[in-house]
């Protein structure tokens, strides 16, 4: 098996199409925020059969979303871990951009369920999580060489925090959450009822 990496480029069509199938999604997010577990672990998780849920698995290994861990595992059971961290939506063609849409809707949705989720419960975090988390909201005039030129500086700042956590792996005090941010700079497009011509 290869070893955990810390992001994939999601390029290709038939890479995005895997992780497009909102299961896949699912069980690999639980499987982002639990370290690992067996197919029947994460069924229970999404609502499937175990059986249901290792083809799944077996198809996400395939593409670098997830792979077995063979030191915990056994005849009977399989142990799943997954192989990233980041997903870094980078289409390379037509047939790669028109693959990326449905997945770019549930990201889009799973980050605003997070957020929600995060403000439902703002009450029970202590007073400097209430100060360090929240959103930040931008509205730019940029060209399309500048926004891609912003995105790539902005991955490489949340890229530098990723390996400096990698080095605190054993830091786990009760100081240390896990957090959930998105990169995404989009095309603006004014409603045309809302337009004051």
């Amino acid at each position: 098996m290869g070893t955990v990496t810390n992001e994939l480029v999601l390029s290709d069509a038939a890479t995005l199409r895997v992780l497009s199938h909102p299961v896949r999604l699912k069980i690999l997010a639980y499987l982002q925020s639990h370290g690992s577990g067996t197919a029947t672990a994460c069924g229970k998780a999404v609502g499937l059969s175990s059986s249901a849920c290792s083809y799944h698995l077996r198809l996400m290994a395939e593409h670098g979303y997830v792979e077995e861990v063979p030191e915990r595992s056994d005849h009977r059971t399989t142990m799943w871990r997954p192989r990233v961290e980041t997903l870094l939506v980078q289409p390379r063609d037509p047939a790669a951009q028109e693959a990326a849409v449905p997945l770019e809707h549930m990201l889009v949705n799973e980050a605003f369920m997070i957020s929600r989720r995060y403000l439902d419960q703002l009450g029970n975090l202590d007073e400097s999580w209430q100060r360090a988390a929240g959103h930040s909201y931008w509205r730019l005039d940029l060209t399309a060489e500048e926004l891609a030129a912003m995105r790539r500086e902005l991955d490489a700042v949340l890229a530098r925090w990723r390996d400096r956590q990698a080095d605190q792996t054993g830091d786990t005090g009760p100081d240390r959450r896990r957090v959930f941010l998105t990169v995404g700079g989009v095309v603006e497009f004014v409603r045309e009822e809302a337009r004051d011509d």
